[in-house]
């Protein structure tokens, strides 16, 4: 099966196929074989030609952020743009006003207040993970219910961080 990756903004194609309990790869010429063995929900044990190393990642609208020996990459599908990828999971998933961490980081700052009224769109949170700064915004507009984070707070996957009261659209 063929795949169009941009890999910190440069087209690549992989090719994959199934090898018993590993694949085969294939990028231009270049052939690996590939194991792969999730350790936690943001982490694998990934097994390349031999050489075993571990990967942490974290998705975040389309984009795959993954930590590699030192190394930060970042990984979208290249059949559409993030904004697109965005766009369709804001139309397809209704938001029940719960804003949550898409990864373990650290709070950097709350741009809200409780009581406060946002627009569909507006910053709320911004939250750094893996030495990048990413601003969570409202899904929808709406009233801050509750504010459960303050700058300088470390968070976990999925954590709760802001709850919203939506408008309801009718």
């Amino acid at each position: 099966m063929d795949y169009d990756f941009l890999v910190n903004g440069k087209p690549f194609n992989v090719s994959l196929e199934k090898k018993d309990d590993r694949y085969l790869a294939s990028i231009g010429e270049k052939k690996i074989e590939v194991r792969a063995e999730r350790i936690s929900e943001n982490t694998i044990s990934l097994e390349m030609d031999g050489r075993v190393f571990t990967v942490h990642g974290a998705e975040v609208d389309g984009k795959h952020y993954i930590a590699l020996r030192g190394y930060h990459i970042v990984v979208e599908d290249a059949g559409r743009t993030s904004a697109e990828k965005k766009e369709e999971a804001d139309t397809s998933e209704e938001s029940d006003g719960t804003i949550t961490t898409p990864m373990p980081g650290n709070i950097v700052k709350v741009l809200v207040s409780e009581d406060q009224t946002v627009d569909k769109g507006e910053s709320l949170v911004i939250v750094e993970s893996m030495k990048m700064e990413n601003v969570l915004s409202a899904p929808a507009s709406g009233v801050v219910k509750k504010i459960h984070v303050s700058a300088g707070d470390q968070t976990q996957f999925g954590q709760v961080l802001i709850e919203l009261d939506l408008e309801q659209e009718g």
